[in-house]
């Protein structure tokens, strides 16, 4: 039996749907570039009669006036889908096997536990690798290919893509640690969308009252794809936090997995 392989196909159809969904949202934006740069002025007008709503999705003026402030805006509403999906695979990593009463059966082959959690994280991981590869590489060249008559920051524009990535890693680790707290979860969808959009808000918030503990524990601070537009370049503190963040949840998921009572049929 090959856990890697069992749980990586369980979630190819998955993978897809994802997929699609992340390329049409991002190609009709992608579409929709010149339009909005010719006409930036005019969503000025607009943006300045937003009030406080533009601060809450980091928008200025002079998101509308260049391809990579229109891609860091709308690119960073996408990373709540990215969120959605990791966030599902690591909340159903461990609760829905034990609700569905089949985790026993897996316990009983002669295969460690960490062994079985390892190979589930790869896979879930693989997965997740998978989807922000293609959507790199498609939109990335669907930008340069549309928006051609514009001066793009290539590297600027990779580091916004990429940070689907890291986003997604956050998500993935900080539901499965979560998980393990909860039982016989037969529908992770409501935990996923609570957890990404209550910590998007919640970035929102910080941003807008300008609270600034908050962005230490949200990745929607992190990787603020607005601000790598502006700037072109990762925050270096923010990212060595996530990252801790990542190793630590999965180190504390091991301990906690192999101390778990798992119930049997």
């Amino acid at each position: 039996m090959n856990i890697f392989k069992l749980e990586f196909k369980k979630k190819i159809k998955s993978m897809l749907i994802w997929e699609a969904s992340i390329l049409a949202w991002a190609l009709i934006v992608v579409s929709f570039i010149p339009m909005i740069v010719d006409q930036g002025e005019n969503f000025v007008d607009i943006l300045d009669s937003m009030g406080a709503f533009g601060d809450v999705f980091n928008i200025n003026s002079a998101t509308f006036s260049t391809v990579l402030g229109i891609i860091g805006m709308y690119f960073g509403m996408l990373l709540i889908v990215f969120g959605i999906q990791a966030a599902n695979y690591g909340f159903s990593l461990v609760t829905v096997e034990e609700a569905e009463l089949t985790a026993d059966f897996l316990l009983t082959k002669p295969v460690k536990r960490s062994k079985i959690i390892t190979n589930k994280i790869l896979a879930s991981v693989a997965i997740m690798f998978i989807t922000c590869v293609i959507y790199v590489l498609v939109t990335y060249f669907s930008v340069i290919t549309i928006a051609s008559n514009y001066t793009i920051d290539k590297k600027a524009l990779l580091l916004i893509l990429a940070t689907a990535f890291f986003v997604q890693l956050f998500f993935f680790s900080l539901s499965i640690l979560i998980s393990l707290f909860l039982k016989k979860v037969k529908s992770v969808t409501p935990f996923s969308m609570g957890l990404v959009f209550g910590l998007f808000i919640l970035s929102a918030f910080a941003r807008t009252f300008e609270i600034e503990f908050i962005k230490y524990i949200n990745p929607f601070s992190y990787f603020e794809t607005a601000t790598i537009a502006q700037n072109g370049t990762l925050d270096t503190k923010f990212f060595i936090i996530n990252l801790c963040v990542v190793l630590v949840s999965i180190a504390i998921s091991y301990l906690l997995y192999r101390r778990r009572d798992i119930q049997s049929v």
